[in-house]
């Protein structure tokens, strides 16, 4: 059975889904918006990928995210952590688009 994502890599699908970055203070700000914001990923329930064989591939339902967020309100989120935490906002805006290339885990 495939073993998942690096903590690498889902910090890399965080920052992309959400624009912020995975690590700071505004953690616990954004966390909290996000689950107000989003509802549980029901395609990978809530892991953000799916195992494929001995492989596994982001979920396309959720990005890699475990969550669904609309467009609308992932830029709500990174609008309301940014005022408070300007560091917090990386300089590209989320997307919903991953490497389409699923990792071998052996």
């Amino acid at each position: 059975m495939p073993i998942g994502p690096s903590i690498i890599e889902r910090m890399s699908a965080y920052q992309r889904t959400t624009g912020l970055k995975p690590i700071g203070l505004h953690r616990p700000i954004a966390d909290n918006l996000l689950l107000a914001l989003s509802h549980r990923c029901v395609h990978c329930g809530g892991d953000g990928f799916q195992p494929v064989g001995t492989r596994w591939v982001w979920c396309e339902g959720c990005g890699g995210l475990g969550r669904v967020i609309t467009p609308k309100a992932q830029l709500t989120l990174r609008r309301q952590v940014a005022e408070r935490y300007p560091a917090a906002a990386v300089s590209e805006p989320p997307s919903r688009t991953l490497a389409r290339s699923s990792q071998e885990r052996r």
